[in-house]
């Protein structure tokens, strides 16, 4: 059996790298099993580890060129389906071509564990045609679950949960050591706020890991956690190399490298939703920025109380670091029925 997987893959975001790894891992032991992933731009080498995966690489310049190298790779797949992430809204959505050409190759499409934003005019009548062709789709939470509803009329929609509870925590590459560091992760911010308004939210940050620093002297190590997150996070970096202060920029840039550097850090510090949820999966010390309300969503489904900073009290950051005994939860409160629904559907393909 093969099947295609398509998502935002390519550019060097953690969070989908980590649904993908998710996903592939749950493929493993599969029998027959071959699975083609789509991509923009390289990367993804975690890929490499497993023979029954093949890497398609859009060259993005060529419409004509991926249309056909995405014809051609399909033809002998059974299921092509879209994983995980905010895949419809206003401000980002998945261009429904490859979606509707697989239908028309008589394909099984679907939508795995996605989330869905705000969708107005075009794209709700974009977004609510592909979805009402499609032969399965799994939300990851509630209020995504409740706008679906409004524009899905067939009843193959089912509540779920994101992707990345389908990752076992007992995976080897997954490693604990005994470094100590706090860990700081910053989030291109360009689309909400001023270049003015970005400078004095840095200057507060380096600032309160100052004084962080003062207290325990720990190494501070600087994670992008996304190709546009880079610039911000190199900034941040020689800002707070000026101050002589004990700091790393890491160009970990796998999925495992930055796995690990989150699960051992004694604090952590992110400003991309993946990384809380790992944090909060591998127990770690974390302080959100609630820059989404799919923030909102995750915690109000695991119904947890967790201090976070938002984008309107974003000066506040000294607050961040003078509370950094963050609550530690356990994994996890959705229901074990929700828990299943992606992996059983994973499976059933390849029975």
């Amino acid at each position: 059996m093969k099947i295609a997987i398509l998502g935002y893959y390519g550019y060097n975001n953690y969070g989908d790298d980590l649904m993908l790894y998710s996903i592939i891992k749950q493929l493993e032991n599969c029998n027959n099993c071959e699975v083609v992933v789509f991509c923009k731009k390289s990367g993804l080498k975690f890929l490499d580890d497993f023979h029954f995966v093949k890497k398609v690489i859009f060259t993005e310049k060529s419409i004509v060129k991926n249309v056909t190298k995405y014809v051609r790779e399909i033809s002998s797949c059974k299921y092509v389906f879209w994983g995980g992430g905010t895949c419809f809204s206003n401000e980002d959505g998945v261009s429904i071509r490859y979606f509707l050409l697989a239908k028309l190759l008589f394909k099984k499409i679907g939508f795995l564990g996605i989330g869905i934003g705000n969708v107005t005019g075009y794209n709700k009548i974009k977004t609510s045609f592909i979805l009402n062709i499609s032969n399965f789709i799994t939300i990851r939470d509630n209020e995504s679950y409740k706008l679906i509803k409004k524009i899905v009329f067939h009843n193959k929609t089912k509540l779920a949960v994101d992707l990345t509870y389908l990752l076992d925590l007992n995976d080897k590459n997954i490693k604990s050591d005994s470094s100590s560091y706090n860990l700081v992760s910053l989030h291109n911010l360009q689309n909400f706020f001023s270049e003015e308004a970005i400078k004095k939210r840095r200057y507060n940050l380096v600032k309160a890991i100052k004084e962080r620093f003062e207290k325990d002297y720990k190494k501070i190590i600087v994670l992008p956690l996304c190709n546009e997150d880079y610039n911000e996070n190199t900034l941040l970096y020689k800002e707070l190399l000026r101050l002589n202060l004990d700091v790393e920029l890491s160009f970990s840039n796998t999925y495992i490298e930055r796995t690990n550097l989150i699960i051992n850090a004694d604090f952590f510090y992110s400003e991309r939703l993946h990384g809380f949820i790992l944090a909060y999966f591998c127990k770690t010390k974390c302080f959100p920025l609630q820059y989404s309300p799919k923030f909102n969503y995750f915690i109000e489904d695991e119904n947890i109380e967790v201090e976070y900073l938002g984008l309107k009290n974003i000066d506040d950051i000294n607050f961040l670091y003078n509370n950094s005994e963050t609550t530690i939860f356990d994994r996890s409160t959705v229901s074990q029925n929700r828990l299943n629904i992606n992996k059983d559907l994973l499976l059933k393909m390849f029975k």
